[in-house]
């Protein structure tokens, strides 16, 4: 129903994208699946089609639609029929939309609009948690693995199954059907929609740990003096510097110079077999590329009791603080300061919530109901306390309940970090029920900026339900907060409070009908996800940009014995020049005889900048605000070409 779509001057426009690509749209009245099983149910279609477009041409979408049918025989004999009628209002053309574009375009002046086109079912942002996180993880392992491959054929000239990584994508675009990624299937349909997904992701790791293991070996590692050899890899396409763990405890760590550097042994894993721990460092590893490291053993298994911590970074005892944030929780165990030490700036202008919204009037895709907010309470505090303190990291768990669940965030600062990470164990037994972090934002004039595909919008601070990719924020040009996550697509800001949808729970497939006892609910029992607070403003969303991406895919870390071999030490694939161009994509071709690299600006600010392939060449490339370039590099040259890898 129009009422809860858009509101639009004209039902045929030119929609123009924010890196000023246009298309010309046209907006269906009544639904794109139109069954019309007589002439009096056609000829009332097509008088309600001429009042919606207000005479003029319109396309009339019929048949069976939506679950891969197309018009029937039926539908087919009736338009026959009409055209037949002597007195028949209307001529009736058989034709796909680039016919009628053309002829309308001939003879019309369109209007054009520079916004999003409607909000349609909201719930399905955040409906089945299992299969949004398959979609995320599906995207950066098979991106991840991709990269590597690339390396390992151009740094030894070992080629790679492209059929299998195709395969993965394969298997994920599955995914992309409208009702299985908007979590709107029956409960059997996920059966197999998930087996599809978490093979993406077996397919990907697979080949990733190939690669990785590949280059690792080939690397010249003779050096003994400093210790074993750690090999980290990094796939994006600009440096990071962040914590790594690695799976053995150490009594020194040394970086590629030999220089030694902070370390801490930690509670792992292995504990219940081995009694030990394994050893976290801040590593700066190259642009998509490695860099080694070296560690030397403790001989022998050792744990660290956590009763008795290792000096922490800054003890608060349980409040969090590194050289970047201190974190401060309230006695019921929620966030109460963030404060950013570098601008001497507080981000949070009260405490956050974990609140509860009662869904019970929202079916599964949520039809005409775009707002979560009735409130009707917020999890009960159990505890809080410092689960993990030591030179690299400390960890604050606060734990708190509501009705049948359970909910655990363990709050992490690591060592020279400009973020609060956030891990969430999560036991939820609830129906009807949603689950909001919600976070108060000191800013003068709130702005809320989501990620979209290849850029970033701009969107009312009224509390609608949004769709999101890795991060939103709200904030202005001199303070904010973005939040970053690792499987969920959904938030809310309204005024200057964000909040992070984290799960609902309607019924499988509930479409407003019958809901009886034995109705499956969605998302109930365990679940994990993260997700991460950090200081931003709407003048650097490159720098959110980065940040959740290398909060989505970490390093990869291979330990290494001494061996010879052909590679240095270092190595970077791929490096911008520009902050505000991201690499998405870096492959074989289709065709298999080049290479591709697709780059966007993120910014919305036009740039002329370098990026550096290194054995493909170094390459000057122009990028409009927001522009999407793919590149085809063949011989060292590269040539602009459209998305399917084509000239036109």
């Amino acid at each position: 129903p129009m009422e809860y779509e858009k509101s639009i001057k004209e039902n045929v426009f030119t929609w123009e994208a924010p890196d000023g690509s246009k298309v010309t749209a046209f907006r269906i009245n009544e639904a794109y699946c139109k069954r019309f099983e007589s002439l009096d149910v056609l000829e009332k279609y097509l008088d309600d089609c001429s009042k919606f477009y207000g005479g003029r041409e319109f396309m009339g979408y019929y048949g069976v639609g939506n679950h891969g049918g197309g018009p029937t025989i039926k539908n087919i004999q009736l338009i026959q029929e009409y055209n037949e009628k002597p007195d028949g209002k209307y001529e009736l053309i058989m034709a796909d939309p680039q016919e009628f574009f053309e002829e309308y375009e001939n003879g019309h002046t369109m209007s054009v609009l520079k916004d999003e086109l409607q909000h349609h079912a909201s719930g399905c942002y955040s409906a089945v948690s299992e299969v949004k996180a398959l979609m995320r993880k599906g995207e950066t392992k098979l991106t991840e693995a991709e990269r590597y491959l690339i390396l390992t054929e151009l740094l030894i000239k070992k080629s790679y199954a492209q059929e299998e990584i195709q395969k993965g994508w394969e298997n994920l675009n599955f995914l992309t059907f409208h009702d299985i990624m908007g979590g709107c299937c029956i409960k059997k349909a996920y059966d197999d929609s998930l087996y599809m997904g978490y093979e993406s992701i077996s397919i990907a790791e697979k080949q990733k740990n190939s690669a990785t293991q590949t280059l690792s070996w080939k690397v010249d590692t003779t050096e003994k003096k400093y210790g074993l050899p750690i090999i980290l890899f990094n796939s994006h396409a600009f440096e990071v510097e962040e914590l790594v763990e690695i799976n053995n405890s150490a009594v020194r760590v040394r970086d590629a110079e030999g220089k030694e550097i902070p370390f801490a042994n930690v509670t792992c894993e292995a504990l219940p077999v081995f009694n030990r721990d394994n050893a976290i460092f801040r590593a700066k590893i190259p642009a998509m590329g490695y860099t080694v490291y070296y560690f030397e053993p403790t001989g022998e298994f050792n744990h660290v009791d956590l009763n008795k911590p290792m000096p922490a970074l800054m003890n608060t005892e349980v409040g969090l603080e590194n050289e970047c944030l201190k974190v401060t929780f309230g006695e019921d165990g929620s966030l109460v300061s963030i404060f950013d030490k570098a601008k001497g700036k507080e981000l949070l202008c009260g405490k956050s919530r974990a609140d509860i919204i009662d869904e019970a009037a929202h079916d599964t895709w949520s039809h005409g109901r775009n707002y979560f907010d009735n409130k009707i309470g917020e999890t009960e505090f159990v505890k809080a306390e410092k689960f993990e303190s030591n030179i690299m990291r400390e960890t604050v768990k606060v734990t708190s309940r509501y009705g049948d669940s359970t909910v655990a965030q363990y709050y992490t600062l690591n060592a020279g970090e400009n973020m609060l990470r956030v891990r969430v164990r999560l036991n939820w037994n609830e129906k009807h029920k949603m689950l909001k972090f919600a976070f108060p934002v000191c800013c003068e004039a709130p702005t809320s900026i989501y990620e979209i595909p290849f850029g970033t919008i701009e969107r009312p601070c009224n509390g609608e339900e949004e769709s999101a990719q890795m991060w939103a924020m709200v904030g202005d040009s001199e303070n904010g907060l973005a939040v970053l996550n690792d499987s969920k697509y959904s938030y809310s800001v309204k005024d200057n409070e964000i909040s992070l949808t984290a799960i609902r729970s309607p019924i499988y497939c509930d479409h407003g009908l019958t809901r009886t006892e034995e109705s499956n609910y969605t998302d109930q029992g365990i679940h994990e996800f993260s997700y991460a607070l950090m200081p931003a403003t709407t003048k650097n969303k490159s720098g959110i940009f980065k940040a959740a991406l290398a909060f989505n895919t970490r390093p990869t870390v291979v330990l290494e014995n001494h061996h010879s071999g052909v590679l240095p030490l270092q190595y970077s694939g791929i490096k911008v020049e520009a902050d505000n161009v991201l690499v998405s994509a870096f492959k074989k071709s289709e065709d298999k005889q080049g290479y591709v690299v697709r780059a966007y600006e993120c910014e919305g600010k036009a740039i002329t900048t370098k990026m550096d392939c290194k054995n493909l060449g170094v390459h000057i490339v122009d990028f409009a605000p927001y522009e999407i370039k793919t590149l085809l590099i063949k011989d060292g040259k590269a040539e602009e070409v459209l998305f399917m890898e084509n000239k036109e």
